[in-house]
């Protein structure tokens, strides 16, 4: 996992490829930012997630970038070449391999779900848990 909590430019024309890192969550904290120069690209491995915890944009572009900017496992998410636009995003919420490329992250918002009883006990060397919700 990469925490950015500061802001990251990528220069124009360069390509970041962390196809084969392994690494499997980018979070944009609340101040970090991720702008691409014209042309840059952020390569990711499949089943990847870029989430964005802060409201102000957070991923940002030049606004003469006419190629796939991020790719989680092949797949275009962001960019005008990924059929998508290279507008400024922001969260709270990620970017995934399946994200349309529509300049707009995923949203995410909590469950409405209230945790009325959470039980751990010790049963054969295990933990056991049980819980039960209500909404």
């Amino acid at each position: 996992m990469l925490f950015i909590s500061h802001d990251i430019n990528i220069p124009n024309n360069k390509t970041i490829d962390l196809t084969t890192s392994g690494l499997q969550e980018i979070v944009l904290q609340d101040g970090g930012s991720l702008t691409f120069g014209s042309n840059a690209k952020l390569l990711l491995p499949a089943g990847a997630v870029i989430t964005l915890e802060g409201s102000s944009p957070q991923i940002s572009s030049s606004s003469n970038s006419a190629g796939t900017l991020i790719e989680i496992g092949g797949n275009g998410v962001y960019g005008r070449a990924a059929g998508g636009s290279n507008g400024d995003l922001s969260g709270p919420g990620y970017i995934d391999e399946n994200s349309e490329p529509s300049g707009n992250p995923v949203q995410s918002a909590p469950l409405p779900v209230e945790l009325v009883n959470f039980v751990g006990k010790e049963q054969r060397g295990s933990i056991l848990l049980s819980w039960a919700t209500v909404s």
